[in-house]
């Protein structure tokens, strides 16, 4: 009885004194036919494709907050692939978010608006399952939720998957690009035939994680910036 007692009450107290986590993933972009196959856009998802390879994304958590930001790689042959790269897979700016706010917040630095920085509010209405894989030595479950994407050009919609595998080991509930929400660290999300996965995972580093906590004081909401970029995008 004792036994089974400590069996179950250990992973809990791994869990608790964890304190601080850094997380490094690469990306990798599926093939997508209706890119492969338009004379227009064939050769931007080509290079994108090919220098996905050089992207690397960090995510620095604390108990109390979270950061999200993109390497500095230097090997970078093309530079132009590269922007076509971030692109694709979603990336736009770092995400800073509080473990008590329902809200995050993205960074820019626009040639024509300036610095300035959007709030947006984080979602939890994840789809939990019970299937699950390792990942980087640690037992994940699978989640879903969906996105709807409306082109400002013709206003058709078009609905995506999101799949994310999460840790319930490592107890916080973010993850790359924008995704929080679920009981344990995400390693793993695919949106839209991007794949972001962790390949290196610190619990507790030596070295304090990079957390840049973004100003506030040029702050837009994303239906705001949506008009200004005519873009729309929402998640449903």
């Amino acid at each position: 009885m004792k036994t089974s007692l400590l069996l179950f009450l250990f992973p809990l107290m791994l869990s608790s004194q964890i304190e601080k986590v850094h997380v490094k993933y690469n990306v990798i972009i599926a093939n997508e036919e209706k890119f492969a196959t338009n004379e227009i856009l064939k050769e931007y998802f080509k290079s994108a494709k090919e220098n996905a390879k050089y992207l690397e994304f960090n995510l620095s958590i604390t108990n109390q907050e979270s950061y999200f930001y993109e390497s500095e790689i230097l090997d970078k042959s093309d530079h132009s692939g590269l922007a076509f790269s971030k692109a694709f897979c979603g990336y736009t700016s770092t995400t800073y978010s509080e473990k008590n706010l329902n809200l995050y917040y993205q960074s820019f630095d626009d040639k024509i608006l300036g610095k300035y920085v959007i709030q947006k509010e984080k979602r939890n209405d994840w789809k939990l399952t019970t299937e699950e894989k390792i990942i980087e030595g640690f037992l994940c479950y699978k989640a879903t939720m969906s996105e709807i994407v409306i082109n400002p050009i013709n206003f058709k919609s078009s609905t995506y998957i999101i799949t994310a595998w999460y840790a319930p080991k490592i107890p916080f509930s973010v993850g790359p690009l924008n995704y929080f929400g679920l009981p344990g660290l995400i390693l793993q999300v695919e949106r839209r035939g991007v794949v972001f996965g962790a390949v290196y995972i610190k619990l507790n580093p030596e070295v304090e994680p990079l957390i840049v906590k973004p100003r506030l004081d040029k702050i837009r909401d994303a239906k705001e910036n949506n008009n200004i970029n005519g873009i729309i995008t929402f998640r449903s």
